[in-house]
């Protein structure tokens, strides 16, 4: 098959929708299709072809400078359009797959699919406008939810395929579906995120190690996304209940966002002495950082984020850092099913350092389920796992579509 991959994300780093296409693109390609990655030109300098099969074409994208409403939404519909006017150049293809986020951009994957006349794949990570209700960003009343709800419900209409990452996702989808007369409900598919099994191939770094000072000291750690979804005032009022103790607790932070300044504010202002921000590291820099960690610490704004996964989860989980959850629903499963790490709900934030506690109290019993840990995210949990999912799903359903025609 010749298939188009439409992601506005398409690097060598390690943002969650990179490393989605990343596999899948893989998958497809050891399988001997042909596939054209259309992305941001934001990415092109970065971009190291280095005998990788793919071809990649960069579609121009205003650059998203600031995280501003006007700006997001420039960004996306600039690559949106760009992706569009680039597809009509190539040769036809056979399946077109777009992702989502961006949402305003994913609709652009409809018009190609409809101008090439191609299969449509319709890969959901977070189901916009939903996400943004329950994190209480808009409201349902609103013009932002009335345009979200369209792209969202022209997108599953049109599809052939629909994919998403989690249980509670697919349920949603599958919901949104089944009201309508021409019930397709069936065509939701779960292809989870999961761990880089190449990942483990990456060196640890012991430099890393003596640059953020954390011999000899608890580490915990938070990598990733700094923003208003992660509720990282939790992970500071952490912080605050463990700075006195006699042997230090050190609680580091890695990455950047729109929340940083906020934050770096408050521990500023509270003479919160025990954390430091660090800013954006390599994703090879993470993985020492994770190695020499003692807790992974991952949370959600509330508990109405019931569907959502954090990847950071399957990447601490595989190099064997435990993790703390602060959060609910889908993302319990993996401490359930591993034992490696402690969860809590938002709810119950008031005692988070209780709950921290019991953990550490019973740390060496949840160091003895490592090996299960990293033996699940290299099986059952992998990227690698999910994508030859994904590449079956749309072989077989391209091949049922074509033996009817």
């Amino acid at each position: 098959m010749k298939i188009i991959l439409v992601t506005d994300e398409y690097n060598l780093g390690g943002s969650p929708n990179a490393k989605r296409m990343r596999a899948f693109a893989e998958e497809l390609l050891s399988k001997g299709h042909r596939v054209l990655v259309i992305t941001s030109s934001e990415h092109k300098k970065s971009w190291q072809q280095n005998g990788r099969a793919e071809r990649v074409l960069f579609s121009l994208t205003v650059p998203l400078t600031k995280k501003t409403i006007l700006r997001r939404a420039l960004h996306q519909l600039s690559f949106g359009l760009s992706a569009f006017i680039s597809a009509l150049f190539v040769s036809k293809p056979d399946v077109v797959v777009c992702t989502s986020p961006p949402a305003l951009a994913s609709i652009f994957g409809l018009f190609i699919a409809k101008a090439k006349r191609a299969l449509l794949v319709y890969d959901v990570r977070d189901i916009w406008p939903d996400v943004a209700v329950e994190m209480d960003s808009i409201k349902e009343d609103g013009i932002y939810y009335r345009l979200f709800s369209w792209i969202k419900n022209r997108m599953l209409n049109a599809s052939a395929i629909v994919t998403t990452v989690s249980k509670g996702k697919a349920s949603k989808l599958r919901n949104s579906l089944s009201g309508n007369s021409d019930d397709r409900s069936d065509k939701v598919h779960l292809i989870a995120n999961g761990f880089d099994c190449s990942y483990s191939n990456t060196v640890f770094n012991e430099a890393v190690i003596r640059k953020y000072k954390m011999a000899d000291k608890i580490n915990i750690v938070y990598v990733g996304n700094i923003g208003y979804a992660q509720n990282l005032d939790a992970y500071l009022d952490l912080a605050k209940a463990f700075q006195n103790e006699e042997r230090p607790y050190q609680f580091l932070l890695f990455g950047d966002g729109a929340e940083r300044e906020r934050l770096e504010s408050r521990i500023a202002e509270e003479r919160i002495t025990n954390v430091a921000f660090h800013g954006r590291i390599s994703y090879e820099d993470v993985y020492s950082v994770l190695r020499a960690a003692h807790v992974s610490f991952v949370s959600l704004k509330n508990d109405k984020l019931t569907d959502s996964i954090p990847t950071k989860i399957y990447d601490s989980f595989g190099v064997g850092c435990p993790v703390f959850l602060v959060a609910s629903g889908d993302a319990e499963e993996l401490i359930d099913v591993t034992g490696f790490g402690y969860k809590m709900p938002v709810s119950n934030l008031a005692s988070i350092a209780d709950a921290f506690q019991d953990m550490m109290d019973n740390y060496e019993e949840i160091l003895g389920n490592r090996d299960k840990a990293i033996k699940l995210m290299h099986t059952t949990y992998s990227r690698q796992n999910s994508a030859r999912l994904f590449e079956r799903l749309i072989r077989v359903s391209f091949e049922e579509l074509s033996s009817r025609s």
